[in-house]
């Protein structure tokens, strides 16, 4: 079995390497390893621009971005625009 992909990237939000896979890549690398992918989620559309450095926050507006950003993640075409995604699978 061929170890996961490392494809380099830059460093983005949280200053963590990243890497270029797509939802269909990974899919493949899933079912090859005994995992059915069930859905995914686009993350981080609209609030890659949070201050993540510890400043104050307003809870109520976190929480308000929040459930737009869940909404959106999980719906075309907005989780397509994101950079980051979640693909979510189960073991067969």
């Amino acid at each position: 079995m061929q170890p996961w992909p490392r494809t380099p990237g830059p460093r983005w939000v949280l200053g963590l390497p990243t890497r270029a896979d797509t939802v269909a890549e990974l899919g493949e690398s899933l079912r090859a390893r005994g995992v059915e992918p069930l859905q995914w989620y686009g993350v981080w559309l609209f609030v890659d621009w949070l201050d993540l450095s510890g400043a104050p926050v307003d809870e109520a507006e976190t929480e308000r971005v929040a459930a737009v950003e869940l909404e959106a993640g999980r719906r075309d075409p907005y989780r397509r625009l994101s950079r980051v995604f979640h693909l979510v699978g189960r073991k067969t």
